[in-house]
């Protein structure tokens, strides 16, 4: 079995991992390497048009990047970790790289994931993860080693991802998109937390 450490020396040669989040399984690289940004988009054939969520270990983290109010601060302390995705104003100068996690708004999209495996990745590689559903685009997600084993990906390009499979989820979600970007928070996608169990923390 593949273990964490491999997973990071994996992500340090500018690879793609598949790992479980807490909604599915994710395809995660380097979020701050072009050249790894790139290779995940191909391997999902993902439009560069969509940008993906960085996965970061907590709030401050997210602060070195976005420009966070009190209150939105106040608002993410109650919500993470946990299955959302926030849009945030980036701060003025932003290096993520463009189109991939910076939209050309000077947004990005940031998730603090509840899952042991993605903290300790995240402790060992020390650097911000690119991250969004295994799965080529426009197919479904991956939620088991069967679902893997089936999909339709294209091997050439899958052979060097390093995958950690060891949940089972029971069903698809997807984490539910907040755009914070506005004065109220603007549910942009339904997932796993209702729009009233947020709406509960503003």
């Amino acid at each position: 079995m593949i273990d964490i450490e491999q997973i990071v020396i994996h992500l340090k040669r500018k690879e793609v991992a598949m790992v479980p989040f807490d909604t599915c399984y994710g395809f995660i690289c380097d979020g701050l390497d072009i050249d790894a940004c790139t290779k995940l988009y191909q391997l999902k054939q993902r439009p560069r048009s969509k940008p993906s969520a960085l996965i970061v270990k907590d709030i401050t983290e997210i602060k070195k990047y976005a420009d966070l109010s009190a209150k939105q601060e106040s608002f993410l302390k109650k919500l993470l970790p946990g299955k959302v995705t926030v849009i945030l104003r980036l701060k003025e100068g932003s290096k993520l790289p463009k189109n991939f996690i910076r939209t050309k708004y000077d947004t990005a999209s940031f998730r603090v994931v509840d899952s042991e495996i993605i903290q300790e990745i995240l402790h060992k590689f020390k650097k911000p993860l690119l991250a969004t559903s295994a799965n080529l685009s426009g197919h479904p997600v991956i939620l088991s080693r069967v679902d893997y084993v089936m999909h339709p990906f294209n091997q050439s390009r899958a052979s060097r991802v390093m995958t950690l499979l060891e949940e089972v989820f029971a069903r698809p979600t997807h984490s539910t998109v907040i755009d914070l970007t506005t004065d109220q928070p603007e549910i942009i996608r339904p997932g796993a937390v209702s729009a009233s169990e947020i709406m509960q923390l503003v």
